[in-house]
């Protein structure tokens, strides 16, 4: 027997209906992935000094794949010029 993706759907969701315990775990498992992502977006924060917030927001509207601007930095002390060991 093959079973179409719209028929696999309404067998999940009937099942999800008629087990309240199993929408309860559900439910508090969506809630902890939730949290642990506005953790990792802490984290990054940290790490790459762009704003959590905005990670988050960026990740919403690019997608998880969305990539952080490469920081450049530049000593100003630093000429350019490489120096002459002689």
């Amino acid at each position: 027997m093959k079973v179409t993706k719209s028929q696999l759907k309404q067998i999940i969701k009937e099942e999800i209906a008629a087990d309240p315990a199993l929408r309860s775990a559900i439910d508090n498992l969506a809630s902890k992935i939730d949290s642990l992502d506005v953790s990792i977006d802490y984290l990054t924060s940290a790490i790459t000094g762009e704003d959590a917030f905005s990670i988050g927001l960026s990740q919403k509207a690019t997608g998880r794949m969305q990539t952080t601007p490469t920081r450049i930095t530049v000593d100003e002390n630093d000429s350019g010029e490489t120096e002459n060991e002689n």
